[in-house]
């Protein structure tokens, strides 16, 4: 898969799109915009990745999100207690 097609996923989950019509929806639009009137090949799967793809990057996203938040929680906790100490 395309490194910009995968950011533009992993753009997407964080503003929200969950489901992969939404998410086939956005990558239509995002790969007519990267390559105006010279699309590629429909069968090209590094721009025009299949759905099976497209919902293994949601799910690395989405892992990712929960990962980072857990981070967040975990930092603001150790500096509760460094505070309250």
């Amino acid at each position: 898969m395309d490194p910009s097609i995968k950011h533009h996923i992993y753009e997407m989950v964080s503003q929200g799109v969950k489901s992969l019509t939404d998410m086939k929806t956005q990558l239509s639009e995002f790969i007519t915009s990267k390559f105006g009137t010279s699309l590629p090949d429909a069968s090209n799967r590094r721009q025009w990745p299949a759905d099976c793809d497209i919902i293994n990057h949601m799910q690395a996203a989405l892992a990712k999100q929960v990962k980072l938040a857990n981070n967040a929680i975990s930092i603001r906790c150790r500096e509760k207690t460094f505070i309250t100490v």
